[in-house]
C-alpha cells in the first residue's frame, strides 16, 4: 500500500515538473527568446523517458515554432517530423499557432500520408495500329487552293495573317502581269505594222518597255508562288503518319515495346 502510493506521489510529482516545463518554454516562446526555447527544449527532450507522448509533441511543436520564427526551416521541418512520426493524425491548435506555421505544418503532413496503391494493369496486345490524323486531308486541301493562288491555303491552314499579305500581293502582281502581257501584245502590233522610220522607232520604245515590264512582273509572280509553295509544304506541313506497334505484358513485370515507321 505503502509503495503505490509513493508511485503515485512520485508520477504526480514528475507529472507537475514537466507541466512547469512546458509553462516555461510558452512564456519564452511569448518574450520571443527563441533561441532560449530551443536551448531549453533541447535539454527537456533529453529525458523524454519522463514525459507522457503529449508532452514530447508539446515540446518538439514550441520547439519548431522557435525555429520557423528564426527562419530555420529545415530545424522546423525536422520536428514537426517527429511529432508525425508518434502521431500521423496530429494536428496544430489554430488558437496557439500562427496561419503561416499551420500551413507549413499541412504542407509537411500532406507530403507524409501514405500513396495509394497503383491501380492494376490491363493486359492489351496489339500488333500494328495505323494513326491517322484530321490533319491531312485539310493540309491536301491548302496545297491545291496554294497552287491556284499564293496565300489561300495558308488562310485554309489558319494562318490569317500571312495568307492575307501573300494573297494581296499575288493577286495585285498577277493582274499586272495579265495586263502587261495584253499591253506586250498589243505594242508589238502596233510596231510591227508602222511603215514610217520615225514611228517604227517609237514603237519599238515603247514595245521594248512593255516586254521588259512583262518579263519583270512574271518572274516576280513565280517568286511569290515560289515562295508561298516552298513555305507551306516545308513549314506548314504536319506529321507523317507512321506505323506503331506496341506491347503491354501482364504482372509479375509490366514491359512496354514499340516501333515507328514511315
Amino acid at each position: 500500500m505503502r509503495c503505490a502510493i509513493f508511485i503515485l506521489l512520485t508520477a504526480g510529482a514528475v507529472s507537475a515538473a514537466a507541466g512547469r516545463d512546458l509553462a516555461q518554454l510558452e512564456q519564452r516562446l511569448r518574450r520571443f527568446d527563441y533561441n532560449g526555447v530551443i536551448a531549453l527544449a533541447g535539454d527537456f527532450l533529453a529525458r523524454t523517458d519522463s514525459l507522457s507522448a503529449q508532452q514530447v509533441n508539446e515540446i518538439y511543436r514550441l520547439k519548431a515554432m522557435a525555429h520557423y520564427s528564426l527562419l530555420e526551416m529545415n530545424e522546423a521541418l525536422g520536428c514537426f517530423m517527429h511529432i508525425l512520426k508518434r502521431d500521423p493524425d496530429y494536428r496544430l491548435d489554430p488558437l496557439k499557432t500562427s496561419p503561416k506555421i499551420i500551413r507549413f505544418f499541412e504542407q509537411i503532413r500532406s507530403q507524409c500520408r501514405p500513396q495509394p496503391p497503383p491501380a492494376p494493369v490491363t493486359v492489351l496486345r496489339t500488333d500494328t495500329v495505323r494513326i491517322l490524323t484530321d490533319e491531312v486531308k485539310p493540309f491536301k486541301g491548302a496545297v491545291a487552293r496554294s497552287l491556284l493562288l499564293p496565300g489561300w491555303g495558308h488562310c485554309a491552314l489558319g494562318n490569317r495573317t500571312l495568307g492575307r499579305w501573300l494573297g494581296a500581293i499575288s493577286a495585285a502582281t498577277l493582274t499586272a502581269t495579265l495586263y502587261s502581257i495584253i499591253d506586250c501584245q498589243n505594242q508589238e502590233n502596233r510596231y510591227l505594222r508602222q511603215t514610217e522610220l520615225d514611228r517604227i522607232r517609237e514603237s519599238y520604245n515603247s514595245y521594248n518597255r512593255a516586254y521588259k515590264r512583262r518579263n519583270a512582273l512574271i518572274a516576280g509572280y513565280a517568286l511569290i508562288w515560289l515562295y508561298a509553295q516552298t513555305d507551306l509544304l516545308l513549314l506548314r506541313r504536319p506529321p507523317i503518319p507512321g506505323r506503331v506497334g506496341f506491347r503491354l505484358c501482364p504482372h509479375p513485370g509490366v514491359e512496354l515495346s514499340f516501333s515507328l515507321s514511315r
